[in-house]
């Protein structure tokens, strides 16, 4: 009467590899879409494709010269310095001009808005 045993053992076997190569399957799927930034919004600087900034972000980081940070809020602390430049990108042309940000510039910061 073994053979219900090993089939059994063979059936958790089995079931334990296949939950394994989904679990897999499922984290490559993610972590591609991730590296891509294709989940995140236009101009966005974790998005690599042509319609994302990461490429403009890493080129400013590795300066060394220039502190760079990202912001994940739709009103972003900044601190009011003369030499802060702040790129705000993605804007429709119909968005109103934050009044922080015509702030910003009056204290002699640079404020870049891109369409």
């Amino acid at each position: 009467m073994p053979e219900p045993r090993i089939r059994q053992a063979a059936a958790r076997w089995l079931a334990g590899v296949a939950f394994v190569v989904s679990a897999y399957a499922v984290w490559t799927l993610i972590s591609l879409r991730l590296q891509t930034g294709e989940d995140y919004p236009a101009y966005s600087s974790l998005r690599a494709d042509p319609i994302g900034t990461k490429a403009l972000f890493e080129s400013l980081e590795l300066l060394g010269s220039v502190e760079v940070s990202r912001s994940f809020t739709s009103r972003p602390r900044v601190h009011r310095a003369p030499d802060t430049a702040l790129l705000v990108l993605g804007l429709y042309a119909q968005d109103p001009i934050d009044k922080r940000l015509v702030e910003l510039a009056d204290e002699g910061a640079r404020v870049v808005l891109a369409l």
